[in-house]
């Protein structure tokens, strides 16, 4: 519980991040069959999960599946840690393959701060669902464009599944954002709600 809330405690300034469009196949519109959110829904949807996992425990060892798979759907919010306060909240989808231990999807339908639709597709790679800790890591890379900025990131989830039955997988988000243009390059945190 203690990493939960400590979770809960770095995304809850997140959580009013900022409708763009779903060009990942795996994700809003797409074969993952979740109609893209609007800003509105997909706020409701970020401060919903967060509360939900603020009032769940971390899931035991003995309670993750060890067969099968789940899709969870939620928000992954990202913001610039530079002073500008830029930042951005998009439609997520994680694919946990609990036989092979393996997760994989991504985020899109990427929205500012003020509900302006801005562009983005990220990817998780090297995805795993870590042995005997209820703990999920992996990379989170792609392109997401900030007050009219790409960034290429370069990001690392660490989360927990938490709830009864697995039922939710979330955690922090940190790593850099690079803009080709200037060859600058800035530090990036965010977080990963998300619900089966």
């Amino acid at each position: 519980m203690i990493r939960t809330t400590a979770m809960i405690a770095v995304v809850v300034g997140l959580a009013a991040c900022g409708e763009g469009s779903g060009d990942n196949d795996t994700l809003a519109g797409g074969g993952g069959n979740a109609a893209a959110l609007t800003f509105d829904e997909l706020n409701e949807t970020n401060s919903q999960i967060i509360n939900e996992v603020a009032s769940s425990s971390v899931t035991p060892e003995d309670d993750i599946p060890d067969s099968g798979s789940s899709i969870y759907r939620g928000a992954l919010t990202l913001t610039l840690q530079d002073g500008s306060g830029e930042g951005v909240i998009g439609q997520a989808q994680v694919n946990a393959n609990f036989a092979t231990s393996v997760v994989t999807g991504g985020a899109d339908n990427f929205f500012d701060l003020d509900g302006n639709a801005t562009s983005g597709t990220v990817t998780i790679a090297n995805g795993l669902i870590l042995p005997g800790v209820s703990q999920v890591t992996g990379d989170i890379n792609g392109t997401v464009t900030f007050d009219g900025t790409p960034l290429a990131l370069d990001t690392t989830l660490t989360g927990t599944i938490s709830g009864n039955d697995a039922d939710y997988i979330s955690g922090v988000v940190t790593g850099t954002g690079a803009d080709s243009g200037t060859a600058t390059t800035v530090d990036v945190q965010g977080s990963l709600f998300t619900e089966r």
